[in-house]
């Protein structure tokens, strides 16, 4: 049986690639993994490719939101990959966005999204 931790990064994973169709996004994958990282979701808006970083907890406040879980050390993979996906897709446009999905004491999630986290 999986971990709960892992059963909760796979609901907020869910819910991730739940609100990216419901923006009209295409997903081209979820789960991709090399030898530098992984990649949460890949998916399509419009022309734009996006690279999205999934975070999921139990609960947030303003000082302990799960945007706060993309580390320097992952944001460096996140970059890595930008470069790696930008070789398979030739000109079309890149963006890495975080999606975040916290649940309420009331267990109702809540879904954050952050576009272009890195500006690109």
């Amino acid at each position: 049986m999986p971990h709960a931790r892992q059963q909760l990064g796979q609901l907020g994973e869910d819910l991730a690639a739940d609100f990216c169709l419901q923006q009209g996004w295409r997903i081209i994958g979820r789960n991709l993994r090399d030898k530098t990282g992984e990649i949460d979701i890949l998916a399509q808006d419009g022309e734009v490719i996006v690279l999205i970083e999934v975070k999921a907890m139990q609960e947030a406040s303003l000082d302990h939101h799960p945007i706060h879980h993309i580390t320097p050390q992952k944001q460096r993979k996140l970059s890595y990959l930008v470069q790696r996906i930008a070789s398979k897709f030739g000109d079309r446009p890149i963006r890495v966005d975080a999606v975040c999905v916290y649940w309420s004491r009331s267990g109702q999630p809540t879904i954050s999204h952050f576009p272009n986290i890195f500006g690109l």
